[in-house]
Formats: structure tokens, C-alpha cells, sequence
């Protein structure tokens, strides 16, 4: 079981392992060349922030209580009244993110639109970052330094950068002293935006690129047709869909890396058939046949038959017969 590879309505269940352990195809012409997969009915999970509160709560209440029991249980988080502080402080940053931001998404939909790219943040302690990525030692901080040296070192004049706060991270984490402390030793000053709460979608709708460790953010971008660069082992980076040059490339190549529209739907298809479950872990759902979080009883849905290439579509298969 792992949070949904894609977001929000969905859990993951794999057999063996998940994320960059995986058994799904990292090879395109899998996707190109199998059944054209149709998405099953989705219900809708809803505002489920208050269930995660509530079972959060009673988890950290029993883990705390129990732990002289499982002495050798091992947390990624701290356990009980330890995690009420970052919890607390989540509540009022977030009021005082969202005055800092005022006024930011008019921007991001006019002024600044098509000029920046946007680098949305993960959880510092995801073990997405522990486990899948090179920045296993200096977490976030590690990887805010490498994509801004870089952007320095090559991006065009006219481009920004703009960092997106990841919302489970606002208690534990702010970067802002070490982003400007950068920002000035690298002179990229009026160049870089840091912001907490602004609408993803938007960002993501109005980005010249997307850079990610391998956040799911990276799969949403690709759905919303945005050229996308990965800095760890992300499930979906392949030709076709991501970057396949390096980070300092990416920056005024981007416009070559234009995921494939056909490739995307089928990958996110087959994602969903293969290893997502409709559901959420905290809410029950309604009008299932089990009154609980997830949809078991769903029906897999039958192939349409075998893929019809294009000339687009061939391009991407020769591009990975050539590497």
C-alpha cells in the first residue's frame, strides 16, 4: 500500500514493491505498442483533510501509548505529543502564507505566464527522497541548491524560477532564509519566487517546465501537456514523456521535450488499471458496494484492441531504439 502515484483519488497496491521499486515498464514502446486500456468510473473522494486530522490523531495517540510495546517500530516522523508543535504551526503559517501570496496567481495567469519554471517541493522526509533520489543526505535544501546553480549556470535571461512549497511540509519546514541566502550569492535576484499555497494546476497550466525530484506533480504536468524534467527515479520518466537530456540542457530545450499526448493518456491508463485502487485511506466513500475507503468491487475494464501508431508516436519508438 503507498499514497495514490496519482492524485487525489487514488491509492496505490502493488505486488512486491512501490515507486522507484516498481514493476511497471519504464520503456514507452510498452505503452505504444499494448492494449489501449480504458479508464474505469472514478468516484470523486472530496475535501479530506478533517479525516486525516481525526485519524492522524487517534494513530499518533495509540502509537505513542503502545510504543514501550514495539520498542523497535520505526517512525519517519516523531510520535505523539512531539508532532503537536508542527501541526499547531502548520495552522498559522498557512494563514500567513496565503497573505505573502496575495495577489500571486493573477500573476502566474498574466504577467508572468509562459516565463518561468516551476519547481514544486516534496517532503523532506518523503522515502521518495530517501530512497529514490540523490538527495537522500541534504533533502530539499540539497535540491533547491542543484536546480538553482544550474538555472544559473544556463537558463535564458528572460526565464524565473519559481518554488512551490509542498503543503504536508509547511509545519516541519520553510526555506525562504536559505533561498534568499542563495539567491543573493548566486546574483539571481527578482528571478526566483517562493510561494506556499497558490493553486498547483495553475502554476503547472502557466509553466514554461516543471522540475521535480519524481513528485507526482511530475505526472500531473505531463497530463497537462508540460515539458518535464526529473532529478530522481521517477516511474513515468521515459522518452516520450520527460526530459532524457540533462538538467542544464533542459532549460532553453524545454520546448523539445513536449510530452507525447498519445503516450501520456495510455501511460496514465494503464498506471490507473495496473496498480490504483479508487479510494482514500481516511474518508469512507459513497455508494460503494463496501462501505469503506476503497472501491474493491471495481470491474478492470477490457482492452480496445491493439495501439494504432502515429508518425508522432514512431518518433518516440526511435528515439529509444537510438539510445
Amino acid at each position: 500500500f503507498e499514497e495514490g502515484y496519482i492524485r487525489p483519488d487514488y491509492i496505490t497496491l502493488e505486488k512486491g514493491r512501490a515507486n522507484g521499486y516498481s514493476s511497471l515498464p519504464r520503456n514507452p514502446i510498452a505503452y505504444l505498442n499494448g492494449p489501449d486500456m480504458a479508464k474505469p468510473e472514478c468516484t470523486r473522494i472530496g475535501y479530506s483533510f478533517r479525516h486525516l486530522a481525526l485519524w492522524g490523531g487517534l494513530y499518533h495517540m495509540a502509537a505513542a501509548l503502545l510504543r514501550p510495546v514495539f520498542p523497535c517500530h520505526t517512525y519517519h516522523r516523531g510520535i505523539g505529543l512531539r508532532e503537536l508543535r508542527p501541526q499547531l504551526r502548520s495552522y498559522w503559517r498557512k494563514a500567513l502564507y496565503a497573505l505573502r501570496d496575495y495577489g500571486r496567481l493573477a500573476q502566474f495567469k498574466a504577467a508572468l505566464s509562459g516565463r518561468y519554471f516551476l519547481v514544486p517541493l516534496q517532503v523532506n522526509v518523503d522515502s521518495q527522497i530517501k530512497r529514490h533520489s540523490d538527495f537522500s543526505s541534504d533533502g530539499m535544501e540539497g535540491f533547491i541548491l542543484h536546480v538553482l546553480e544550474s538555472f544559473a549556470r544556463n537558463a535564458p535571461e528572460d526565464a524565473l524560477l519559481v518554488y512551490k512549497h509542498h503543503p504536508m511540509d509547511r509545519g516541519y519546514h520553510d526555506y525562504s532564509r536559505f533561498i534568499r541566502k542563495q539567491v543573493k550569492r548566486l546574483g539571481l535576484t527578482e528571478r526566483v519566487i517562493y510561494v506556499h499555497d497558490v493553486h498547483l494546476p495553475t502554476l503547472i497550466d502557466n509553466a514554461r517546465g516543471v522540475v521535480v525530484v519524481n513528485s507526482t506533480v511530475g505526472l500531473s504536468a505531463i497530463l497537462h501537456g508540460k515539458p518535464v524534467k526529473t532529478c530522481g527515479k521517477a516511474l513515468y520518466d521515459m522518452a516520450g514523456l520527460t526530459a532524457q537530456a540533462d538538467l542544464d540542457s533542459f532549460w532553453r530545450r524545454a520546448d523539445d521535450f513536449t510530452p507525447n499526448k498519445n503516450l501520456a493518456q495510455r501511460y496514465h491508463a494503464a498506471v490507473i488499471n495496473q496498480t490504483q485502487i479508487n479510494g482514500n485511506f481516511y474518508k469512507r466513500l459513497p455508494n460503494t458496494p463496501l462501505k469503506c475507503g476503497l472501491n474493491w468491487k471495481r470491474k478492470a475494464p477490457a482492452g480496445a484492441g491493439a495501439a494504432k501508431l502515429s508518425t508522432q508516436d514512431s518518433g518516440v519508438i526511435q528515439a529509444v531504439i537510438g539510445n
